[in-house]
Parts: structure tokens; sequence; C-alpha cells
């Protein structure tokens, strides 16, 4: 945190907002500093044992993965596919350390949604977008996906050779979860395009959302 301290503000409090993994950073701890122990213990004794999440987890600065795991690979023209699966994620902290599985990502969804996590209240803070999102949509820490039957919440992350996407519906009934091995880093605009049209059919029967 002590780089980010130079940079000044990109505009006055409450009025945009932009994404960063440093808020993320700040987030794990601050949870150290008001419980007093590492946020990866406070986030195993509140989320992961309470919901089973046996498959999800910190590997600290250990770069080997419980399998089965799917295998992550740098592309580079020219050259042939290198296996990068082995990573230390420690690096990013708080902002992108764990690892998990598509079933855990949609019972943790649920749980998140579906008010096994938070309180009403605090779950309508969760889903209020912040001032000047684009699309209306980023709230804290999920954004909203309108597709054209439903509203769905969650977020999508990666990193070299592996991402993953868990989306919901409000009411914490239906999920959805992908794990994917893209070939950059960003996704492209016909990757978006791909993932809301898998959207579309997960939640509303067709990509262009023809029924259910």
């Amino acid at each position: 945190m002590r780089t980010t301290r130079p940079t000044p503000p990109r505009s006055r409090r409450g009025t945009s907002w932009r994404y960063s993994n440093t808020d993320y950073i700040v987030a794990g701890t601050l949870i150290e500093k008001v419980t007093g122990r590492p946020y990866p213990e406070e986030v195993t004794r509140r989320i992961l044992r309470p919901l089973h999440l046996t498959r999800t987890g910190f590997p600290g600065t250990s770069t080997r993965l419980p399998g089965p795991h799917a295998h992550a690979y740098l592309f580079r023209p020219g050259h042939a596919p290198v296996d990068i699966t082995a990573q230390n994620m420690s690096v990013a902290g708080a902002s992108g350390e764990m690892y998990s599985t598509a079933d855990d990502l949609t019972r943790f969804t649920a749980a998140l949604l579906g008010g096994r996590l938070l309180n009403p209240a605090e779950r309508r803070l969760l889903t209020t977008p912040a001032p000047q999102t684009p699309g209306g949509g980023y709230a804290l820490g999920i954004e909203r996906a309108d597709l054209s039957c439903t509203t769905v919440w969650g977020h999508g992350g990666g990193t070299y050779g592996s991402a993953t996407l868990s989306f919901g519906t409000p009411d914490g009934h239906r999920q959805l979860a992908v794990s994917l091995t893209p070939t950059t880093l960003f996704p492209t605009p016909a990757q978006n395009a791909g993932l809301h049209a898998l959207l579309e059919t997960a939640f509303c029967g067709t990509p262009e959302g023809g029924g259910r």
C-alpha cells in the first residue's frame, strides 16, 4: 500500500468510481487490524467452514494446488505453450490469492446473495451501485449483469492463464460458475460477448433470451 500513497485521488470521494485491486489489499489489512488475526483465518472461520467449502483455501506461498485442477498456459507467438500452473499467488494478497472450484463458487454465491452471510441491510448495501459506475452496475465488490429475463449479480477475475466467472440471481436460488483457461490476461471484446451469451443461455434459456 505504500506505493499508492504518492498517487493523488482521481476524483472527490463519492463522485466517481474506479476498480482497483489495492482496495482489496486494504480490506484484508482492515480485517487483520480489527480482529487481531490474519484475514485468511477470519475468512476460513466465518465463511469457508460454515458453508463447508472444502475445496477452497489459501495456498500461501506454495505453488501446489489440490487436484484435480485445470492447467494454465502462457501463449507466445512462435513459441510452444508453457505450463504456468505453478504460481505463487501470495503476491496478490487479499485481492486474489485464494483457490476454489466451480462447485464451491456456486455455493458461496448462493449463500452471499441468499442471505446466509449478510443481514437484509447489508445485502442492500452489497447491491447498491457506486456513483458513476460504467452501466450503473458495480456495487460493493460485485457487479450487476442485466439479462433479457432477469438480473444477476457476481464477479469475474483471473491471472495469467486462468480465469473464473460466478454469477447468481438476487434471491440466491440460481447460480453459474465458470472456470476458464484463456490465452490472454484480459478478456477480448469477443470473449466478453461470449460470456454474456453464456449468462443468457444459463439463466434465460437461449443466447437471445428466448425463454427459460
